[in-house]
């Protein structure tokens, strides 16, 4: 009986421990189970097609997966549109972690033949693709009844390598969905991940398509044929999220990351950290983006937008907006972005192509290390395309282009923010290393509001009928040492309503154009600076300024003037403040030589001519107390000054160099058309404003009244072998104070 009683035990503890075996293995191939709307079981194994299809399916069932430490879910056939199981339904980890279905199905869900709304729920999920597939239409979804909707909400949910290819002549469209009715998703943190396609690598949609998901992301996706890197659709397209990335996804034509092909659609972006990095399109255009119009706009606090290292073989290595690009509120980064492809025709805008760009209410416009391989090395906008930027901050900086625009190429364009401080440097170009446009007439170039703005380059404003406006801005121009491409041909300038144009001139190659400075109600400021040792030519600038404006000459160094012809200088007040100005030929207004800064004046000199030369001037010269006229001789003659009216300080400087001294010379260099008034009338008065060194060579004669005639002192000259000595003498008095009597 004991040997019984241990063999019946023994049975009995066998079967128990297989059946905990049986239990066991059971459990661990069991990792879906389905529930009906009820919360109640209704069916349960390892696929979830097979458990999602089983008996008793119904619409809004839930299915819950677990994977095990042995067994992975898996997908492993397509379900049709006509199940219930596929209307409308969720599918969720039994836990907060994110479970993996490995998809083998040629498709998961195959909605083609009925019309309905489908509503899908997906949370904590990671899809895994199989491998590429032959002529396979969205390989997660495909929907072909136009008239039907689909929505996906979806959370914490990846996508990675769903992919087809095309058959022949087939092309497979969407590696993740296909859809050809309007598509609505929503959720937090999604991403598709290496999917792709012939056409629209990851999402292709032939309607309306709309994205609302925090924490988006579309990495490494590919259209292997034609467009649409990540996304292709030909509806409206709207995607909106808090954090939205493309990253690393290539197109064989259009669009490395987004394209929207229908000339009447827009798409929208709005999110608070937008970031476009490294997508290509490899055979056309649009490294980023392709659309005819597209709107971006910042959310949230401090909303960050970037375009970085985007590529296109043609045109616009970000973004090509065929109508309109609008980039609204936030800071907007382009860098690095650029063309691929040699031949210079028509490839255009390192950053953005398209025929009307609008930055409006920016924090930071900025583009960086851009390159063109034609025009507009940032921002291409054509021959006759427009531009507007309101920014805080405006940064142009190491962008390139081969032919026109090194920042900026296109028709016309407008700087309106009020107290922006934009930057112009280091950018390069055939013509116009910052800006290059092509309007015919009318404003083309402005600045408007109380905005800083300064470039180093060069601005190139193709028609002489072009405008520039400078209202209430303070520009500044210069150039780049040791460059010759610093061109300025600015042609019709009008700066009004104290605005400033100020010119650097020490390395600029060239300036042209006219400058109307202020108008008869509004005071403007333009300002020639020359700092360096070198004197600045300015031949060929028209400069026309009413009684509200005024032209200054500022910095150390030596700016000349050349008027060939009556009326090419017309101001009402120019100031030489410091260093030194030489005119020649014609002027016309009042030339004042030292400003009044804090009650006192500055020194400055000023010289008719340049070199020996003459200056007619219609109307006042002034020369304010310790500043100079300089008056030049050489054998071949002395400089001449006349004017209407002519105003000396008693303590101002009257400078004749001896480079060549006649005996016997006697020459007027003064003359006024209106008499000299007061102590000018008088010869004492201007032998008193002689240096000292001067005084011992020359005799100043009043003349009619208006006329100042210097001679040569013949007892002053000295025999030639007195020169040394002579020279000598000078060096000492010319280091010794100047005495005024």
């Amino acid at each position: 009986m004991a040997n019984l009683s241990r063999l019946h035990i023994t049975s009995t503890l066998a079967i128990l421990v297989l059946g905990l075996i049986l239990l066991s293995a059971n459990a661990m191939a069991d990792v879906v189970e389905r529930s009906n709307p009820n919360n109640e079981y209704t069916a349960s194994g390892t696929d979830v097609s097979t458990v999602q299809s089983a008996a008793n399916a119904a619409s809004g069932d839930v299915i819950k997966v677990l994977n095990t430490e042995s067994t992975t879910a898996t997908f492993s056939s397509s379900l049709g549109s006509n199940a219930y199981t596929v209307r409308t339904f969720t599918i969720q980890s039994a836990n907060e972690n994110q479970q993996t279905i490995k998809v083998t199905a040629g498709r998961c869900y195959d909605l083609n033949t009925a019309a309905q709304n489908y509503n899908f729920t997906f949370e904590n999920l990671f899809f895994q693709g199989s491998n590429t597939a032959t002529y396979a239409h969205g390989k997660f979804i495909i929907q072909s009844t136009t008239d039907s909707t689909l929505s996906l909400d979806l959370t914490n949910v990846t996508f990675k390598q769903f992919k087809g290819t095309n058959s022949g002549t087939k092309n497979a469209y969407g590696g993740v969905l296909r859809s050809q009715c309007p598509v609505t998703i929503t959720g937090d943190n999604v991403k598709f991940i290496e999917n792709g396609s012939c056409e629209g690598g990851a999402i292709h949609v032939t309607a309306a398509l709309t994205i609302t998901v925090d924490n988006l992301s579309f990495e490494k996706s590919s259209s292997s044929k034609t467009q649409g890197g990540a996304i292709y659709s030909t509806g409206n397209t709207s995607i909106t999220g808090n954090t939205i990335s493309f990253s690393g996804n290539t197109a064989a034509t259009h669009a490395g990351g987004i394209r929207v092909n229908n000339e009447n659609a827009t798409l929208t972006i709005k999110g608070n950290c937008i970031t476009f990095d490294s997508n290509k399109a490899s055979g056309n255009d649009g490294g980023a983006i392709n659309a005819n119009n597209i709107e971006i706009t910042g959310t949230g606090t401090n909303p960050v937008i970037k375009f970085e290292k985007n590529e296109s073989k043609n045109v616009g290595g970000a973004i090509v907006a065929y109508t309109k690009l609008t980039l609204k509120t936030g800071s907007f980064y382009f860098d690095k972005n650029k063309l691929t492809n040699g031949y210079t025709g028509g490839r255009s805008g390192g950053a953005i192509e398209t025929s009307n760009l609008s930055i409006t209410e920016a924090k930071v416009a900025s583009f960086t290390n851009n390159v063109s391989l034609h025009a507009g090395g940032a921002v291409n906008l054509g021959y006759t395309g427009s531009g507007t930027i309101e920014a805080e901050t405006i940064l142009f900086q190491n962008n390139s282009a081969s032919d026109y625009g090194g920042a900026i190429n296109g028709g016309t364009f407008a700087f309106s923010g009020s107290g922006t401080t934009a930057t112009f440097t280091g950018n390069t170009a055939g013509q116009g290393n910052d800006i290059y446009l092509n309007g015919t007439s009318g404003t083309v170039l402005s600045f408007t509001n109380n905005g800083t703005y300064s470039f180093d380059g060069g601005i190139y404003l193709e028609n002489a009928n072009a405008n520039t406006v400078i209202n209430q801005a303070q520009v500044t121009i210069a150039g780049r040492e040791n460059d010759t491409t610093n061109t300025y041909q600015l042609q019709n300038v009008t700066i009004s309503n104290g605005g400033k144009l100020t010119a650097n001139l020490d390395y600029i190659d060239s300036l042209t154009g006219t400058f109307n400075v202020g108008t008869a109600d509004t005071a403007g400021t333009l300002e020639l600076n020359v700092s360096g040792e070198t004197p600045v030519l300015l031949d060929g600038v028209s400069i026309v300024s009413t009684n509200k404006g005024e032209v200054k000459k500022t910095g150390d160094g030596t700016l000349q003037i050349y008027t060939a012809a009556a009326g090419l200088v017309d101001a009402d007040s120019f100031v030489v403040s410091s260093g030194r100005l030489d005119m020649k030929e014609y002027f016309s207004g009042t030339l004042e030589i030292g400003e009044l800064i804090d009650g006192s004046y500055t020194e400055a000199t000023f010289s008719p001519g340049n070199s020996v030369g003459s200056l007619d001037i219609v109307g006042t010269f002034i020369l304010n107390s310790g500043s100079t006229l300089l008056i030049e001789q050489d054998a071949t003659g002395i400089d001449t000054l006349s004017a209407t009216t002519v105003f000396v300080e008693s303590d101002s400087i009257l400078d004749l160099p001896i480079d060549s001294l006649q005996p016997g010379m006697s020459t007027p260099i003064i003359q006024s058309t209106n008499a000299f008034e007061g102590a000018m009338a008088n010869d004492e008065f201007w032998n008193k404003l002689l240096t000292s060194e001067d005084a011992y060579y020359w005799n100043l004669k009043v003349v009619n009244g208006n006329t100042v005639m210097a001679s040569v002192d013949a007892n002053a000259v000295p025999e030639p072998s007195t020169w040394a000595l002579l020279a000598l003498g000078v060096v000492v008095l010319f280091l010794r104070k100047r005495v005024r009597n």
